[in-house]
């Protein structure tokens, strides 16, 4: 998941925060639960707390990284789909703990607001 959460399939975990101004404490506490999906209550005040010592383009780049492991877990048919569907609910709720809203989710709103003719046009 590594190379999904950097977007790199070349890349560490500890270069990626570097070159994004990350804490790796907070990269690595990420990554661990999303492959240990039952660890995220214990570690949700530890990331929320790392979360708020970050810069906005350090947020940007992990909430680009959070997306993209819910892209990877949306495509991926896995040998354990159990797994793979609570690593996405964590990456899910992570993005909206931290963030707010949830992108992905919002643009699929959006696409079923505009096909009922709900939305209005901008």
């Amino acid at each position: 998941m590594e190379k999904i959460f950097t977007g790199n399939k070349n890349g560490s975990v500890a270069e990626w925060c570097k070159q994004n101004n990350i804490s790796l404490a907070l990269a690595r506490d990420i990554l661990h639960v999303i492959e240990t999906p039952n660890d995220m209550p214990f570690y949700i005040e530890k990331i929320m707390d790392n979360f708020k010592k970050i810069n906005k383009k350090a947020k940007d780049k992990l909430r680009n990284a959070i997306i993209r492991v819910q892209i990877e877990c949306n495509l991926t048919t896995r040998s354990d789909p159990i797994k793979v569907s609570q690593q996405y609910y964590v990456a899910e709720v992570l993005e909206k703990l931290l963030y707010g809203n949830n992108l992905l989710m919002q643009e699929e709103l959006e696409i079923e607001e505009e096909a009922r003719g709900k939305k209005k046009k901008r």
